[in-house]
């Protein structure tokens, strides 16, 4: 997943965080807000969730 969050062609300066937590918990910030939360969610994000995450950490890039 980190890599289609690193493959953008206009990286930017952003900061995000994809921290692996414990039991598989999975969370993902951007510029300290969540933007993903397994555990909320209830299950790992699949292809389709990955793409829009980056929709959002594009969306961040270019808000700045």
């Amino acid at each position: 997943m980190a890599a289609e969050f690193l493959s953008s062609q206009n990286p930017g300066d952003i900061a995000l965080t994809i921290t692996p937590a414990d039991k598989g918990r999975l969370e993902v910030y951007i510029q300290n807000e969540k933007i993903y939360d397994c555990k909320v969610e209830n299950t790992m994000p699949d292809f389709i969730k990955v793409k829009e995450l980056q929709m959002l950490v594009i969306e961040k890039l270019f808000e700045s």
